[in-house]
């Protein structure tokens, strides 16, 4: 790519950017959220025009209008943030616009035509061969996705890997990968990562987009560092250290090591007994959980991705039906409240997946900032709301949390941002306000390492000040420096509780994967002692890889 250009209103996403990736190299595209890299690589893939500069591919100049003509000159990509269709399976969603699956349609005709004859279609179509090519690739990489399943059904990590099989079923010599191990956990991502080598190894050029330097370091063989959509250098990887990386990516020095003032913990700020919740399945999710949250305090929870944590931080803010037990908010019982009314007793929520819970993407950022305090005075006018006040408060949010590439707050959409720079929206929406509980579902998941440490402080200065906090985040690493009292939870229940100064963390990964003795101490509230059962032996050779960023 030769001078790539592309402008949006206000901005110049891309500023004459040229990359070169060789074959059968992972070239690895390092930036912070909203440097351009993902806008670079939609281009590559056809979902945006450029404004100017060239394309090559194996020597002869392209031009790529559309995805179809991207994947058709062998170039496929994994989007950040998934392109997949809930109620269709595994296999459907896989298959689906892949012209050699019109080959697989079944003699069956329904005689309709148009749309619903296309649909009609769609539905039957034999799937016996390509879910079993699918299920093959599914076992090689070690993805343990059932072709079978509804999409619906399937945690953020599978999805994640539903589109990694789309990519691979298409067979591509050009593989663009956005963030692809934003929702994976430390093992599921050197999974990849072996699989990512040996299909480099076989010719595949590999582009891979990532803000985390680890893997910077432990995948590519070399690297282009872009900031505020410019070209800043391509480096050999072997030959940078990390504080290099991060400070060309940023354009300042990084300090990865954060202070933390001494713990002054206050009253309970939230409290649940015998929290019992069910999965989006209807299968028991949260079983019996007992936590305290005080003011002033970060409770750390550490768990693999589907054990329940997600289910638990859902019915701390009220959108998750509670199946039993009691759940209180500064002494106020919640336990059957709606989401408005944990809104008022100061309740706030970072929830996992920013697209789908997080923002509504095709409002203005306006309107996604003022979302839970546009009832206040100061955001009215008589029988109106007061847009003046209201993009007042959204451009003190905007300068507070750095959040970039905005140019009208009332009239740009939430979803035309960055991810990152939508994770640092959520983030400051929730802040702002001055909850007295923040309930923080991996608030710094698909962010770039300025934004971390942004978002880092961020929650240590609200701990500051008072707010309890309970983090929920697949990085243990991240809990361990953040955390004044830590609980691990494995399918549904607490099994351990530590604190980071008598932590070890390969004993936390041991009980994250239900290994280890079956007697757990288990304290809810820094003092009182329960005893809870893991029910389980594990292997002590996973709890490494379980245990968070190595």
């Amino acid at each position: 790519m030769r001078g790539i250009v592309k402008k949006f209103p206000g901005v110049i996403a891309n500023d004459e950017v040229d990359l070169t990736v060789e074959k059968g190299e992972i070239h690895g595209l390092l930036g912070e959220n909203g440097a351009g890299k993902s806008t670079l690589m939609k281009i590559l893939y056809g979902l945006y025009n450029k404004d100017a500069g060239e394309i090559h591919l194996d020597g002869d100049q392209i031009e790529i209008g559309s995805p179809q003509q991207a994947i058709d000159a062998g170039i496929g990509m994994v989007h950040q943030h998934f392109m997949l269709i809930p109620k269709l399976s595994v296999t459907q969603n896989v298959i689906l616009g892949k012209r050699e699956a019109s080959n697989t349609f079944t003699s069956d005709k329904t005689g309709s035509s148009g749309l619903l004859g296309t649909l009609g279609e769609m539905f039957s179509i034999d799937h016996k061969g390509p879910q079993e090519k699918i299920a093959d690739l599914s076992s090689d990489y070690g993805f343990g996705i059932n072709p079978a399943d509804p999409v619906w059904q399937l945690e953020v990590g599978e999805q994640q890997r539903v589109e990694i099989l789309k990519a691979l079923y298409r067979d591509v010599d050009l593989l663009i990968l956005d963030e692809p191990t934003a929702v994976l956990t430390p093992n599921e991502a050197d999974q990849l990562f072996e699989t990512l080598e040996e299909l480099a190894d076989d010719g595949l050029s590999i582009i891979f987009i990532t803000h985390k330097l680890y893997e910077i370091k432990q995948i590519t063989d070399r690297v282009t560092i872009l900031r505020d959509g410019k070209h800043i250098e391509t480096v050999e990887t072997a030959a940078m250290s990390e504080t290099d990386l991060a400070e060309r990516m940023v354009g300042h020095e990084v300090l990865f090591d954060l202070e933390k003032s001494e713990l002054d913990r206050g009253e309970v700020a939230m409290e649940a007994s015998n929290l019992q919740a069910k999965n989006d399945r209807g299968l028991p999710a949260v079983k019996g959980v007992d936590v305290q949250i005080r003011s002033g305090e970060i409770v750390g929870i550490a768990a693999v991705s589907g054990n329940g944590q997600k289910e638990l931080a859902e019915c701390l803010v009220g959108v998750r039906d509670i199946e039993g037990g009691t759940l209180s908010v500064d002494g106020s019982d919640l336990t059957d409240a709606h989401p408005i009314e944990f809104i008022n007793e100061g309740v706030s929520f970072i929830p996992e997946d920013r697209l789908k819970y997080g923002l509504a993407p095709e409002l203005p950022i306006m309107h996604n900032t003022g979302v839970k305090e546009y009832r206040k005075d100061r955001f009215q006018s008589g029988p109106f709301l007061d847009y003046g006040e209201m993009e007042a408060y959204t451009n003190e949010i905007i300068e507070e949390f750095d959040i970039r590439g905005i140019n009208d707050p009332r009239e740009m959409e939430a979803g035309d941002l960055s991810g990152g720079n939508m994770q640092k929206l959520i983030v400051g929406r929730e802040s702002y306000r001055n909850p007295d509980v923040l309930i923080a579902n991996q608030p710094t998941r698909g962010v770039d390492v300025g934004a971390i440490e942004s978002i880092r402080r961020n929650l240590l200065d609200q701990r500051d000040k008072g707010m309890g906090i309970l983090l929920v985040s697949e990085n243990l690493d991240e809990v361990l420096d953040m955390s004044d009292r830590i609980l691990v939870v494995y399918e549904g229940e607490i099994v351990y509780e530590t604190t980071p100064e008598e932590a070890d963390k390969g004993e936390i990964g041991l009980k994250m994967t239900g290994g280890g003795t079956t007697e757990a101490s288990v304290a809810t509230d820094g003092g009182q002692d329960n005893t809870a059962s893991s029910g389980q032996n594990g292997d002590i050779g996973d709890c490494g890889a379980a245990g968070g960023d190595q």
